[in-house]
């Protein structure tokens, strides 16, 4: 069940379209529509993001009100290789870049993951008494990011 009221927007990534819905991410051939996999997160409260992805991973984040935020890493061949507690609230969503996965969140600043046995943030960015509006952008090597007073540019 997709339910679209709860839906963000797809990504195609490498010809394949990734959806996610309300509690799965979907593998979609673009040309035919149909789903050649679908990773289940339901249990970590429902997708409140966009897909990021690399060249072997894909990365979305969750939200639940009593659990907090989670980000989920996801092999392209539909496994959920891991997930991991973030140290923020509400996430947006992540962007993939050379420094790792970026995330923010709507109670604080960026924060950087990176693999490993655990994943804590490596360093946050941005004013410390401020929030994360949406997803972080990147390009030409310097990552942009909209905070609720100010726009910042990290490189």
């Amino acid at each position: 069940d997709q339910n679209s009221s709860y839906s963000k927007a797809p990504a195609v990534i490498d010809g394949t379209v990734y959806y996610p819905g309300k509690d799965a991410v979907c593998a979609l051939n673009p040309n035919t529509g149909v789903v050649q996999w679908q990773a289940d997160i339901s249990d970590y409260g429902r997708i409140v993001s966009a897909v990021a992805g690399t060249d072997a991973s894909l990365y979305v984040c969750t939200h639940d009100m009593d659990m907090g935020g989670y980000l989920h890493t996801i092999r392209k061949s539909g496994t959920v290789e891991r997930t991991d507690k973030l140290e923020g609230g509400t996430p947006t969503s992540p962007v993939a870049t050379d420094w790792g996965v970026i995330v923010g969140s709507l109670e604080g600043p960026l924060e950087r993951y990176e693999g490993g046995e655990s994943l804590f943030p490596e360093w946050t960015l941005g004013p410390s008494d401020d929030w994360t509006r949406a997803a972080p952008v990147v390009d030409d090597g310097t990552l942009y990011a909209s905070f609720s007073r100010s726009l910042y540019a990290f490189s």
